[in-house]
C-alpha cells in the first residue's frame, strides 16, 4: 500500500539539465532571483487563492519568465507570497514587508482575492508612498478606467497574459523607479504622474508556452510545497468557444497553445514524488488535446510508482464524446479519484441561445451517462441559475433534464463578470446586479426580464436544498429516479419542498441549515461547507433528517393519493447504505482491507439496473449487493470535498438475484424500512 503523504516524508527530487526544452536543465539559476543580497530593487509578487492549501501559479510564472533576463536576476530580489485570500491582513503584510517594504508590489487578482489585494494595495502605499503597485489577474484586466477611478493608490494595470509585460516593467523601473516609461510597452494601462491614464495597444500571446520556465522545476516553489495540499496544473492556454458568462483571460476564442508533454512530465513527476495529494489540471477544455491522452497515461502510472495523486480534478472539454470518458474512466481504475461532469448551464433554447452555447442534445447527453455508468465514471451535472433568457420555472425543465442522467449536480448562481458579453450587455437584456459578498467582488445577476428579485431568491432557496440532498449530500442519487419512474413526481420536486420544511421543522439537524433559507444571498455559499461539518459530526443524523423531510412532505402526499411509497422507502436505503463513509485515520487502519469497507445487504428491488441506467423499470426479488467504500474520506481535501464524495460512495455489485412472491417482497421492504436512521457506516 503507498504510503500516507501525512505520514510519509516529502522526498527532495534532482532536477537534471535538459538543453532542448530549456526548463529543468537551464545552466542558468532562476532560483539566484530570490536572493536578498546586492540587488537594486525589490518586486513582491502576491497571489491569493480562493481555496485553503492550494498553490496557485501565476506569481510562478510571472517570476520564472522574469528571472530569465539576466540583468533582472542581477539587479531584482523577486519574493512570493502565496497565501489564501482569508489569510487575514496583519499576517499577509507581515510576509509582504518582512525583508522590507517592496519598490513593486505586483498582485495578481480573481473575483475572490480583489477586496484583499485592494486593502493590502493602499497600506503598501502608505509605507512607501513611491513603490510602484501593479494588478492582474483576469478580474481586473481590460478595466482601465473604472479600475483607476476607484483606485487611486494603483498605478500599473497589466492587459492579457503578464510574463512579458511583468518583465518590461521591471526593466522600466530599474531604469526610473519613481516615473517608468511606460509608453511603449505592450499589455497594459497606467497612471501618468498628471492623472492621466492611458492604454498600450495589447500584447500578442505568447505561441511557445515553454518559453515560461517551469516554477516547478527551477524550485521557484519548493518552500511552499510541504504545505501544499491541491498543486496547479496547466497544461494549454485558450478557449475555443466564446461564452457570454465566461472570461477566460485574452484566450476567449483563441486557438491552444499547449506546454510541452516532456515539460509537463517533468513536472507531474516531481508533484508525484514530494507526496502532492490532489492536483488540479486548469486548463478550459482539458481532454480536448491529444497529448492529453498521455498525460493521463502518465498520472496512473505516476499513482503507481508513487502512490499519488490520489485525487484529480479538472474541467473536462465541453464537446463531451466517448474518449473524454473514458480518460476519465482511466484515471479511476488507476486509482485516481477524479469525476466527470455533463456542464450544461441550461435546456432552455432561448437562454442557451443568448449564453452563445450549443449544448448537445438530450439523447446523446443519455448515451454520455451511459458511457460514464458503464466506464464506473460519476456523472456530474452543472447549471447556472439566472441566465437571460430563461424563467424560473424553465430552470426546473433544466433541473428534471439533467437530474434525468446525472449522479450529483450542482447549481451555481449567475455572476456578471468583468469583460463577458452579459457585462456588456447589461443594458439590453434588463440585467440588475448586486455586490454583497465583503470579501468578493463578484456581481450577482439578481434580476434580469425573464427573473424577478423574488424569482431570484426561490432560485437561491433551491441551489441551498440541492447543496444539502444533491452535491454536499450527494444522497439522491437514485430516490429521485425512482420517484419520478414509479409516482411521477419531478425531480425537482423532491428538492425543492426542503426550503419550507427546515424551516417549520424542529429536528435538530435541520436547525444547522435554518439560517441559510433566512438570508439566502450572503450565505448560500457556506451551506455547502455546513453539510461537511455535520457529515463529519452527525452522518447519521443528517440521514435521518432526510428520511423525515420525505416521510412529512413526498409520502405523505402520495400515501393521501393512495400510491405506494414503500419502494420509495427503499429506495432511500439504498443511497443511504451506499452513501459515503465517513472515517478517521484510525477506523482505516484497524478496519478497512487494501482501503476499502465491504459489506453485503439485501433489497426487494434490483436498484442497481436502474442505478447503472440498465432499465427503467424495477424488478422485484431478492437481491444481494455486496456494497465496497473506499477509506479515506477523512483525508480529502476540503476545499474540493463535495467532488470527492462523488468518487467516495460505495461501488455496488450483485451477488444473487432470486424471484420472491409479492408478500416476501413485503417483509423486506419493512425489514429494511428501519435501516435508514440506523445505519452506522
Amino acid at each position: 500500500m503507498p504510503a500516507d503523504r501525512h505520514t510519509a516524508p516529502r522526498r527532495s527530487v534532482s532536477r537534471r539539465p535538459n538543453r532542448r526544452t530549456g526548463h529543468t536543465g537551464d545552466l542558468v539559476d532562476l532560483k539566484a532571483i530570490m536572493d536578498e543580497t546586492g540587488k537594486d530593487l525589490h518586486a513582491c509578487l502576491l497571489e491569493l487563492t480562493g481555496e485553503q492549501a492550494y498553490l496557485p501559479l501565476a506569481a510562478g510564472y510571472l517570476a520564472a519568465y522574469a528571472a530569465k533576463d539576466e540583468e533582472i536576476r542581477r539587479r531584482v530580489r523577486i519574493s512570493l507570497v502565496l497565501e489564501h485570500a482569508q489569510s487575514g491582513i496583519d499576517r499577509l503584510l507581515h510576509q509582504i514587508v518582512r525583508a522590507g517594504v517592496p519598490d513593486v508590489l505586483a498582485i495578481s487578482c480573481q473575483g475572490w482575492s480583489v477586496p484583499v489585494a485592494d486593502e493590502i494595495a493602499r497600506r503598501v502605499r502608505t509605507l512607501n508612498p513611491d513603490a510602484t503597485i501593479v494588478y492582474g489577474g483576469n478580474h481586473v484586466s481590460h478595466q482601465g478606467r473604472d479600475f483607476f477611478a476607484s483606485r487611486p493608490y494603483a498605478d500599473i494595470l497589466v492587459n492579457g497574459e503578464g510574463e512579458e509585460t511583468f518583465r518590461d516593467i521591471l526593466l522600466r523601473c530599474l531604469v526610473d523607479r519613481r516615473d517608468p516609461d511606460l509608453a511603449d510597452v505592450p499589455g497594459l494601462s497606467f497612471r501618468t504622474k498628471t492623472g492621466e491614464m492611458v492604454t498600450t495597444p495589447d500584447r500578442e500571446r505568447l505561441a511557445n508556452l515553454d518559453e515560461i520556465p517551469s516554477p516547478y522545476l527551477h524550485g521557484l516553489l519548493d518552500e511552499f510545497l510541504d504545505s501544499c495540499e491541491t498543486a496547479l496544473l496547466e497544461t494549454n492556454r485558450g478557449c475555443p468557444y466564446h461564452c457570454s458568462f465566461c472570461y477566460w483571460g485574452q484566450a476567449v476564442g483563441q486557438r491552444l497553445h499547449s506546454f510541452s508533454y516532456d515539460r509537463l512530465k517533468a513536472e507531474m513527476t516531481l508533484l508525484a514524488a514530494r507526496g502532492i495529494d490532489s492536483w488540479y489540471i486548469c486548463d478550459a477544455n482539458f481532454g480536448i488535446l491529444r497529448q492529453d491522452a498521455d498525460i493521463v497515461d502518465e498520472i496512473v502510472r505516476l499513482r503507481q510508482e508513487y502512490g499519488f495523486p490520489k485525487t484529480v480534478h479538472t474541467n473536462w472539454a465541453k464537446n463531451s464524446n466517448q474518449r473524454i470518458v473514458e480518460l476519465c474512466a482511466k484515471l479511476n481504475k488507476g486509482g485516481v479519484h477524479s469525476t466527470y461532469t455533463l456542464a450544461l448551464q441550461s435546456t432552455t433554447e432561448s437562454a442557451l441561445q443568448l449564453a452563445n452555447r450549443a449544448n448537445m442534445k438530450i439523447n446523446k447527453i443519455g448515451e454520455i451517462a451511459r458511457l460514464c455508468r458503464q466506464h464506473g465514471v460519476v456523472p456530474r451535472g452543472e447549471l447556472i441559475w439566472g441566465l437571460p433568457g430563461e424563467t424560473y420555472q424553465e430552470f426546473l425543465r433544466s433541473y428534471d433534464d439533467l437530474a434525468e442522467y446525472t449522479d450529483a449536480l450542482s447549481v451555481y448562481p449567475l455572476y456578471i463578470l468583468p469583460n463577458t458579453e452579459y457585462h456588456r450587455s447589461q443594458e439590453v437584456l434588463g440585467i440588475v446586479t448586486t455586490k454583497v459578498e465583503p470579501d468578493t467582488d463578484y456581481a450577482y445577476c439578481v434580476e434580469h426580464a425573464q427573473m424577478t428579485a423574488d424569482d431570484f431568491l426561490a432560485g437561491l432557496r433551491f441551489i441551498i436544498s440541492n447543496n444539502i440532498l444533491k452535491v454536499g449530500g450527494i444522497l439522491f442519487r437514485l430516490y429521485p429516479r425512482v420517484a419520478w419512474s414509479v409516482a411521477g413526481v419531478p425531480y425537482h420536486r423532491t428538492i425543492e419542498g426542503l426550503a419550507d420544511w427546515v424551516l417549520n421543522t424542529d429536528h435538530p439537524v435541520a436547525q444547522r441549515f435554518k439560517k441559510y433559507y433566512r438570508s439566502p444571498l450572503t450565505t448560500h455559499r457556506q451551506s455547502l461547507t455546513e453539510v461537511w461539518l455535520t457529515l463529519k459530526r452527525d452522518r447519521a443524523g443528517l440521514l435521518d433528517m432526510v428520511h423525515q423531510y420525505l416521510e412529512a412532505t413526498v409520502h405523505s402526499a402520495l400515501a393521501e393519493q393512495g400510491a405506494q411509497v414503500e419502494v420509495l422507502r427503499e429506495a432511500l436505503r439504498f443511497d443511504a447504505e451506499t452513501y459515503p463513509v465517513m472515517d478517521s485515520r484510525i477506523r482505516e487502519e484497524q478496519e478497512s482491507v487494501e482501503e476499502r469497507y465491504v459489506r453485503t445487504s439485501t433489497f426487494a428491488y434490483d436498484f442497481l439496473s436502474v442505478k447503472h441506467g440498465e432499465s427503467r423499470q424495477l424488478t422485484p426479488g431478492r437481491f444481494v449487493y455486496t456494497i465496497d467504500h473506499p477509506a479515506g474520506l477523512w483525508r480529502y481535501p476540503i476545499e474540493n470535498w463535495y467532488f470527492g464524495l462523488l468518487s467516495y460512495q460505495a461501488k455496488v455489485a450483485r451477488i444473487q438475484e432470486n424471484s420472491t412472491e409479492p408478500d416476501r417482497q413485503a417483509e423486506l421492504i419493512r425489514a429494511g424500512d428501519h435501516t435508514l436512521r440506523k445505519v452506522s457506516l
